[in-house]
């Protein structure tokens, strides 16, 4: 077992109390332990419950949140569950979703798009021009073309951030005003 060095004086570890960071370690190797044992409901349950007695809700907040959600709207209108309802639900926040998934990378890179709203429509607009009959495109090279427009977009406003080092808030907000301009 390898040494471990002691921490100096004046270490943010240091100025932890023994016992204190003893209890810290003590209930990571609880939960560790717990994880690698699950083979039951009710394992799986106990280490649920020891998670969220350490302080990591997960995703516990939000589900819990549908849940009343679900209660209270089903409680106003005894049609809100069923299944037409939720398909339709589903159906409308379609787009929203297929937005967010894209909104996801550049916030994980700790940016944000504020354009990707009015991007994704020049993509259907440009779509739907294609495949009138006064093109006459077929539909899947409609949806290339499109697809290639956005990713110029993307890539001109890619290149503005890197490049000239300008905030992608100050970038992206320029691209939302650019295409509301040109679209009203």
């Amino acid at each position: 077992m390898p040494k471990v060095d002691q921490p100096e004086p004046g270490d943010l570890v240091a100025d932890v109390p023994p016992d204190l960071a003893e209890a810290a370690v003590a209930e990571t190797e609880v939960v560790d332990e717990a994880e690698a044992k699950v083979e039951t409901l009710r394992d799986y349950l106990r280490v649920v419950y020891v998670r969220i007695r350490s302080g990591d809700s997960g995703v516990l907040p939000v589900v819990g949140g549908l849940i009343l959600i679900s209660i209270l709207f089903q409680s106003l209108n005894s049609k809100f569950l069923t299944s037409g309802n939720l398909v339709n639900l589903l159906i409308q926040g379609a787009v929203y979703m297929l937005l967010a998934m894209g909104e996801v990378f550049a916030l994980l890179l700790g940016e944000i798009d504020l354009s990707i709203g009015f991007v994704s429509g020049i993509g259907g607009i440009v779509t739907a021009e294609l495949v009138k009959e006064s093109y006459g495109w077929p539909w899947w090279a409609a949806i290339l073309v499109a697809l290639v427009v956005c990713a110029l977009i993307g890539a001109l406003q890619g290149t503005i951030i890197t490049r000239l080092g300008l905030p992608s808030f100050v970038v992206t907000l320029a691209g939302l005003l650019g295409c509301r301009a040109s679209c009203s």
